[in-house]
């Protein structure tokens, strides 16, 4: 984890976050297991019993490996003094084990143990007011073995305090099935909670905080206590093989807001489906959907031209979609779904279109994701490292921006730095 000053660039503090001991980082250093932040940091300020702090709040995973350590979510502090900055760790939430570690022995605690079912892979959502942070767990690899140890056994997604890192709540849907065969089965569709949750209130003064699964399921749960609001199912989660979907919910979706500041809808992007029954099928399309924000009910749908991995982003009744395979950005009306505007983009976007001003910022670029492992193999995956680069999506990546028209009619003009 790294910090930089804001106007040079300078390297003010680093931190690593890799569950394991230095000893058993040797042992491994032969065949060093992966363990990785994939997680945008977030940052807040909140009280705590000693007085407001700023905090930054990220996720990491150890990619399903056993034997590993700990994954989940990391607060930390940033520090100044007269020798310096630096990175002070104040909790670390490990969701495979439900337990909540504190300072810097927090972050190797449990090295070398653990299933590997505690991964967090997207980003975690702070309410500074409610003292609350929420994230999305990824799917577990050894359901059996987890379960026999009492561990975490499947996605979910959890809530603990902001200040103090203790567990709150914990919501797994795999769990609320009637029987365990259902349960373990559920357990190994690989349907983790990769999109980021997304805290809003509703028109009635609900707080609420609500996120996608690669289930296709978007589910809105109590902020406080996690108690059920609605759920709903927008599409298909695109189980490809076993303990393998590339479908549902894994960009993070956006919610629109009124001028008091209550959600209206939510919309959302969805990737690749595979229709697993006959009543699937008319949902199995890759495409752009907008959820009334207080029941859930589908309002409307925009069919993309191919699957989207990055984020959506709503500003001022307009919804911008970047489509990951075709190489596009998506301006659609948020109220109905009509398109605004498309522009094809140098490199396939996974990140989220930025509005600021009157300006909108986007990365492009993918590189040996792991979908493209799974999905063509490590020999073609080889061949095509050795012809066009390291992704056979493609090789360019950078960052493009546009200034947005400033009357009715008028096109972008796009820029590339």
């Amino acid at each position: 984890m790294w910090a930089l000053d804001a106007k040079t660039g300078k390297l003010l503090a680093r931190i690593d976050l890799d569950p394991r001991t230095p000893e058993l980082r040797a042992k491994q250093a032969a065949d060093p297991p992966v363990a990785e932040i994939e997680s945008s940091p977030v940052v807040a300020t909140v009280r705590g019993p000693h007085g407001p702090r700023t905090l930054v709040y990220v996720g990491m995973d150890v990619h399903n490996q056993a034997g590993v350590g700990p994954a989940g979510v990391v607060a930390l502090e940033l520090r100044s003094s007269t020798v310096g900055w630096a990175w002070a760790p104040v909790w670390k939430n490990d969701p495979e084990t439900g337990r909540t570690y504190t300072g810097p022995a927090g972050l190797t605690a449990g090295s070398g143990t653990g299933q590997g079912c505690g991964d967090v892979w997207s980003s975690p959502a702070v309410d500074p007011g409610a003292n609350v942070v929420v994230y999305g767990v990824g799917n577990c690899d050894h359901t059996a073995a987890a379960r026999k140890a009492g561990l975490n056994w499947s996605e979910e997604m959890v809530a603990v305090r902001a200040d103090t890192g203790t567990t709150l709540w914990r919501f797994q849907p795999a769990a609320t099935l009637p029987t365990r065969a259902e349960q373990d089965q559920a357990a190994g569709l690989d349907v983790d909670f990769g999109a980021s949750p997304q805290i809003f209130t509703l028109a009635n003064g609900h707080q609420v905080v609500g996120e996608g699964q690669k289930s296709a399921v978007y589910w809105v749960r109590d902020l406080r206590s996690g108690a059920p609001v609605w759920s709903t199912l927008a599409g298909t989660p695109g189980n490809l093989q076993e303990n393998f979907a590339v479908g549902g919910f894994i960009g993070s979706s956006a919610v629109q807001r009124d001028a008091s500041g209550r959600a209206v809808r939510i919309v959302g992007g969805t990737a690749i489906p595979f229709p697993q029954a006959p009543d699937q099928v008319a949902s199995a399309l890759w495409a752009v959907r907008a959820l009334d924000a207080s029941k859930g009910g589908i309002q409307w749908t925009y069919e993309l031209g191919g699957p989207t991995y990055a984020a959506t982003s709503s500003v001022n009744g307009v919804v911008f979609v970047p489509e990951t395979v075709p190489s596009d950005l998506v301006a659609l009306d948020a109220a109905t779904g009509l398109p605004l505007w498309v522009t094809p983009v140098l490199g396939p976007p996974s990140s989220t279109a930025v509005v600021t001003g009157d300006s909108v910022y986007l990365g492009t670029g993918t590189r040996e994701t792991d979908l493209e492992y799974k999905a063509v193999g490590l020999e073609l995956q080889k061949s095509f490292t050795d012809t066009i680069g390291e992704s056979p999506l493609s090789p360019l990546s950078g960052v493009q921006a546009w200034t947005l028209a400033s009357s009715a009619g008028a096109r972008s003009a796009p820029r590339r730095g």
